[in-house]
Parts: C-alpha cells; sequence; structure tokens
C-alpha cells in the first residue's frame, strides 16, 4: 500500500515515542544492539513508502485519515474546501474545470524542499569540510600496529592514521574506512590503545558510518518532526553503548574499570564530521561509564525477551491497521476503489444512527460540500450493480436506503421499492408481489436516522414477507392475496414502523398469480414436488457404498475422487438417481448413520470437486473453488402479546491446493467441523442475543470458524454478499 511523507513520519513517530518510553526503562538491562534493531526498524518505516498490516496494529484503534500530496506534491485540501472556497474555468470544450484559486501554489511542498536542502547542505558542507582537514593527516606505523594489523584484517582497505587536528581518535569512511588517532596519543601505554583501536575497528566492522550516513539522510527528509531529531541523539547514542558493549565482551568483563576510566580520560572534542564518522564522544558520558559498568552476560531468558520486545513492537508499531479492519469491503464488478468507498463510508459516523435527521443532514452536507464528492457519490448513486444490491449488502444497503434519500434534494419524502418472488420448483410461474411506499419526514428534529433506517428495512422486509407461507392454492387465487394478506399486512406494517415525525404510506403494488402447477397436484399443491429422475435403487446405493472400504478416509482425496468419478461414469442415469435423492433429502433406500454421512458428505463434497475439476478442463479456465452450505437457520419464539423471529442464510467454499496431498478424512472433517460450528453457534444462542446482532457481527463469528478449520492443505472462505441476518420482533 503506497503511503505519503506525512504518513511516515506520523507513524515513524509513534514508533520513536514507544521505543524512547521503553528505552528509559530498559537500556541498562537489555542487550544494546536491541535499541540499534528497533531503531533500524523505524528508519525503514521513515524511508520506505509502503505499509505493512497487522491485525494487533496499534492504528486498529484509531480512525484512519491522513492528509496526502497529490502528484504535484500539492495538498489535496481542495477535496475538503467549502465549494465557495474553490474557482471554476470553462475550457475551450465548455465544460466547467476546477482550477487553483489565487494563491494555492503548493507552499507545503516549497517548505519541505527549502528544509530539507537546508539540512543536507549543512551536514554536506560539515563532511567536506571534515574531510578535507582529515586528508592531511599521515600514515601511521609502528611495532603494535603491525601486530594489530595482523589480528584485524577486513576485506576492505584499513588504515591508522594520525592527525595535530584532533584531540580524540575517530573513525570515518566506510569503502576506504580510516582509524584517525591524535598526533598526541600515547602509543606505549599498550592497554589504551588496544581498547581505542578495537573500539573504532567495531564501528567498521558493523558499518556504523553507513547507518549514521542513513540517520542523517532520515533526518533531513523528516527535518519538520521533532521526535525524529530525539531519535538522531538517542540512535547516535546507542551505536556508542553498543559498540562499547562488544568491546568489554571481547576483552572481559574485568576491563570494565579500566575502559570507564578511559572515556573519563579522553576529552575529545566534536568534529565537523561527526554526522558521519564514529568517535569517542563526551554527549552523555555518564552514560556510557553507567552503562559500562552494569554490562554482564546476556543469559538465554534475556536474549528471548529482547527479541519477543524487537517482534512485539515491530507488530504493533510498525505496521498499519489491516485491511478487514479499515479497508471497506470493496463491491464486485463495480470501478470504484478503495479510497472512493472509504470515503463514501465516512459519511457512516459513529453513532449516526442516534442523530436526528436535520443533525445528520447538516454533517453530510457540511462534509461534502465540494465538488469533488458530490460528483463522487453522483457516480454511485448511478451505479446499477450497488443499487441492485441494496436489500443484500451494507455498502449499498447505507447508499440506496439511508445516506440518499436522507440528504438528496427531495429529502422530505422518499419512495422505495421491492418485489417479492416465490420459490415453487420448476416448470411453475412464480408469484410475484411488486410494491412501491414512501417514507415522508414531517419533522427532521425529531425523526432519528435509525428510525427512519427501521422503518424502511421493516416495510421491506414485511412486503417481501406477505408471500411466505402461503398455499399453492393461496397463491393462484389474487383476489385473495389482494385482501387477505395484501391490504391487511399494509395496515400493520403502517402502524407498526410508524414514528414521530415520520408518515409511511403503500403507494401501490402489482400481483402476479402462481400457475401452470399440474393438474394431479393441484388439491394439494403445496406438498407437491418435481423431481427430474426417479428414486435411488438398492443397487444404486449398494455400488456407490462399495467406494466406503474400511480406510476410505485415508485415502488420498485425488485417489477417492478419480474413483467416484469412474463410478459416476459407468451408470449416468444412477448417479442422476442418488443426486436428486440428496437434493431433495428424500429417498427410499434405508442407510445407516453412518452410510447416510457418506453419501450426504464424502460423495457429495467429492462430486463438486470432480464437477469443478471437469468444467476446468471443458472450458480452460481455472479450477472453482466447490461451495457448501447455502442453508437457512431459523429460530422463533412467542411469549405473552409478543412474538419475534430471526433466521440466518449463509454459505461458504474451501480450496484445496494440492488434492494430492489431502486425505479424505482430513477434508470431511473441515467441512463437518464447519457446518457443526455453525449449528452449534446458532443452537447455543438465545434469540434476544440474535437480534441483538448485526451481520458484521455474524459474519466475524462465520469468519473465525473458516480461520479455525483452515490450514496449509485446506482453507475455507465465507462469502460476506451471501451471509444474511433477518429478525423481527412483534408486540400484539
Amino acid at each position: 500500500m503506497d503511503v505519503n511523507l506525512l504518513q511516515m513520519s506520523f507513524t515513524g513517530g509513534i514508533m520513536i515515542v514507544a521505543i524512547v518510553v521503553l528505552r528509559a526503562i530498559l537500556i541498562h538491562r537489555m542487550p544494546k544492539k536491541t535499541f540499534l534493531i528497533l531503531w533500524g526498524i523505524v528508519l525503514c518505516r521513515l524511508l520506505f513508502p509502503y505499509e505493512l498490516e497487522s491485525a494487533v496494529s496499534v492504528y486498529t484503534l484509531m480512525p484512519k485519515g491522513y492528509p496526502v500530496m497529490d502528484e504535484t506534491g500539492q495538498m489535496q485540501m481542495s477535496e475538503f474546501l467549502p465549494a465557495e472556497q474553490q474557482t471554476v474555468e470553462v475550457n475551450s470544450t465548455g465544460v466547467d474545470q476546477p482550477v487553483k484559486a489565487a494563491g494555492s501554489f503548493p507552499v507545503w511542498t516549497v517548505i519541505w524542499m527549502i528544509g530539507a536542502v537546508l539540512c543536507f547542505s549543512y551536514y554536506m558542507v560539515s563532511y567536506i569540510r571534515g574531510y578535507r582537514k582529515y586528508r592531511q593527516s599521515l600514515p601511521l606505523e609502528n611495532e603494535l600496529l603491525k601486530e594489530w594489523y595482523m589480528t584485524h584484517g577486513l576485506k576492505r582497505k584499513l588504515l591508522v592514521r594520525q592527525s595535530d587536528q584532533i584531540t580524540a581518535p575517530l573513525t570515518y569512511g566506510f569503502l576506504h574506512p580510516v582509524i584517525l588517532m591524535p598526533k598526541t596519543s600515547d602509543w606505549e601505554n599498550r592497554r589504551q590503545i588496544g581498547y581505542i583501536l578495537e573500539h573504532e575497528y567495531v564501528h567498521i566492522q558493523r558499518f556504523d558510518t553507513a547507518a549514521k550516513l542513513v540517520m542523517v539522510f532520515a533526518a533531513c527528509i523528516h527535518w519538520f518532526n521533532p521526535l525524529v531529531w530525539i531519535m538522531y541523539i538517542l540512535f547516535n547514542r546507542d551505536i556508542e553503548l553498543s559498540c562499547d558493549e562488544t568491546v568489554i565482551r571481547r576483552f572481559g568483563e574485568n576491563t570494565r574499570a579500566a575502559y570507564a576510566k578511559l572515556l573519563i580520560s579522553m576529552e575529545e572534542k566534536k568534529t565537523s564530521l561527526a554526522p558521519f564518522g564514529s568517535s569517542f564522544s563526551k554527549t552523555a558520558i555518564e552514560e556510557r561509564i553507567m552503562a559500562i559498568m552494569k554490562i554482564r552476560k546476556p543469559s538465554f531468558a534475556m536474549i528471548v525477551t529482547a527479541s519477543a520486545m524487537i517482534v512485539s513492537i515491530t507488530a504493533v508499531f510498525a505496521t498499519s491497521a489491516s485491511s478487514d479492519t479499515d479497508a471497506p469491503e470493496q463491491i464486485p464488478d463495480t470501478e470504484f476503489s478503495d479510497g472512493e468507498y472509504q470515503k463514501l463510508l465516512a459519511l457512516k459516523y459513529d453513532g449516526y444512527e442516534r442523530m436526528s435527521v436535520s443533525e445528520y443532514q447538516e454533517r453530510v452536507w457540511k462534509d461534502t460540500d465540494t465538488r469533488a464528492y458530490n460528483e463522487l457519490l453522483e457516480r454511485f448513486s448511478q451505479d446499477d450493480t450497488i443499487y441492485n444490491l441494496r436489500d443484500v449488502n451494507d455498502i449499498s444497503g447505507f447508499l440506496n436506503n439511508t445516506l440518499l434519500p436522507l440528504t438528496g434534494e427531495k429529502w422530505q419524502a422518499h419512495e422505495f421499492s421491492g418485489c417479492a418472488v416465490t420459490d415453487y420448483p420448476y416448470p411453475c410461474d412464480q408469484a410475484s408481489l411488486e410494491y412501491t411506499f414512501t417514507l415522508t419526514i414531517l419533522d427532521a428534529d425529531k425523526l432519528t436516522v435509525g428510525e427512519y433506517m427501521d422503518a424502511c428495512d421493516g416495510m421491506r422486509r414485511g412486503l417481501s414477507n406477505i408471500l411466505e407461507g402461503r398455499s399453492a392454492e393461496e397463491l393462484q387465487d389474487e383476489t385473495e392475496i389482494m385482501t387477505r394478506y395484501i391490504l391487511q399486512q399494509e395496515n400493520i406494517l403502517e402502524k407498526q414502523y410508524a414514528a414521530e415525525g415520520l408518515k409511511i404510506t403503500v403507494d401501490g403494488w402489482s400481483y402476479t398469480p402462481l400457475v401452470n402447477i399440474p393438474e394431479e397436484d393441484a388439491v394439494a399443491a403445496e406438498e407437491w414436488e418435481y423431481r427430474e429422475s426417479h428414486y435411488g435403487t438398492d443397487e444404486d446405493y449398494r455400488s456407490l457404498l462399495s467406494l466406503k472400504t474400511e480406510d476410505y478416509q485415508n485415502m488420498r482425496l485425488s485417489d477417492f475422487n478419480a474413483g467416484l468419478l469412474e463410478w459416476a461414469n459407468a451408470d449416468y442415469d444412477r448417479m442422476e438417481r442418488i443426486n436428486t435423492d440428496m437434493a431433495w433429502e428424500d429417498r427410499k433406500v434405508n442407510l445407516s448413520e453412518e452410510e447416510q454421512l457418506f453419501v450426504a458428505l464424502t460423495v457429495y463434497a467429492s462430486g463438486m470437486e470432480n464437477a469443478k475439476a471437469v468444467q476446468s478442463e471443458y472450458t480452460g479456465e481455472p479450477e472453482e473453488d466447490p461451495v457448501f452450505g447455502e442453508y437457512t437457520l431459523d429460530k422463533s419464539e412467542e411469549a405473552g402479546r409478543g412474538s419475534a423471529w430471526c433466521n440466518m442464510y449463509y454459505r461458504f467454499s474451501y480450496h484445496i491446493p494440492d488434492k494430492s496431498r489431502i486425505k479424505v478424512g482430513e477434508r470431511d472433517r473441515c467441512i463437518s467441523g464447519m457446518l457443526s460450528s455453525i449449528q452449534t453457534f446458532w443452537e447455543k444462542t438465545s434469540l434476544d442475543e440474535l437480534l441483538k446482532m448485526e451481520k458484521s457481527d455474524i459474519l466475524a463469528m462465520l469468519q473465525s470458524f473458516a480461520e479455525d478449520y483452515s490450514n496449509d492443505l485446506i482453507s475455507v472462505s465465507i462469502d460476506a454478499l451471501q451471509v444474511e441476518k433477518m429478525d423481527e420482533r412483534k408486540i400484539e
């Protein structure tokens, strides 16, 4: 995910604060490399414009929204300015085009560039001056150095030189490193010289000069962020602390006192090359001495703790909120981007259902008072794909049932329409009911958005449910449906969902009766079932159950599916008879529970997998994942003068990357586990709890089950668009 400079600086700053706090507490308890690693992660966060998502990111706790820059470096504030503050010109084609207002030059970009150039210039001038000064140094050779060179080899050429222009040792250069010693160095004190050379050698080994160069680059880029300068100071301190720790480890803990005395005796001065070099520094000398005296051999527990801290800090502070938390779910076959969906859902304010309609309108109109925002909403409103999903998709429902009706030009009265269709088996011509109703807002100050939404959803659901549970005989009688059900339900619904400040009217309906039911079944048409084949025979099932060997669950799925495909190809008619038995859950052959499970689960799943494989081979397209489910769960109760009901429809698919690696039993346990978990959740959750749950709660629960039963061999996916929850509570 691409991010901009301010995002990088903001998230990097948050991580800096966290590390500074931990550093203050643990600097003398953790290996010093721990904090260098953490600073390195912050540098990556500051310099690389990409984000890694994490479910444990701290940014899941805060709303997402950062200022961004467009391709020219201009802050995209025009989208958030009121329309009257934007100017418009007419181009040669006569179409209005927004143009930058006078004085809208990208000031932020210019200021940032000036600051960055000044910072870079300061450091480069310092480097050049220092480099020229130190080039005047002289080579240094003596017996001690010859011995030292023999035990301190590098692939890079390493030189030790001396200069009368410095008072403390330092290192500069990383491709051709140089240890620069003061001319006044006491080479007779072999122990002290050994400490100094080893300290500088550690800097060279670890490319600390290059690390400081990267830190300077980050500081120049983020010069406007004071937290980055705090990091700059502490980063340089921790480089020295870590180097001290390494030297003590190499010479032994009994050298700590002597090494600390050396630091105290070093009265060095900062040099103009300091940003890119490594040297003894009197900055925070007390911290260094205290750290040296507290150095201990790291225990296994300390190493594990440090590693856990690095991983935790990275996961929490160096990542962004995962997409399932922050990014809106796109609707397939639409042209809108994540950012555009985000702008739409930004109008779904926290607690907006409790706002009065007038409060909600004022806030939306204020936040969308730009040409860009209004054009985006217009595009959303004209998208047929989104409109057609208004009853089954949360985004579409919010747009078409709440946002547009309440904030459009004719918000006082909005007409809604819908259609209910029966699902009697072919060859019936289905009964259908088309309807329209109008919600008229009488008092926008008294009516809440939630009451408006409840009325819209309740009316649509109530009118659509009129045909449910009606017998085929009733559905054929247009007069019966009209007088007994439609008009009666119309009056009930208008009263049930009426609210203060709202008027509900059913404007019209059109009913098409059920026709073309076979004559022989007309008397009891509601019990009629149409089958495309005869029932499966004993011989059909015996041949199928021959595949149920003692060890079939331990067979590779690819082998079992091949056997089932061979069985199906041997006699297409028997396969169709058993498939129809399974589809209608109706058969004439008695089977044990174990045999029923084998047919309903193992054979059904493998049959779908074979069908997808054959389809893929025929079309040349990638093999589709089989869909398992399409179930509806119901729960209802009646108590006293009231009643309540709730139902849920769901389906899921699963993906097996390699059928030769997974066993039949493993596949079956995954599918049966999913079905059992969902059924158990439904049975153990009370009706009151179900009524309180939103679709998003149900979806999250199903997705958690899918994660539980997914692994490297099989992964389960919930079809979010096919998960629906409907409920209602009535008080008579």
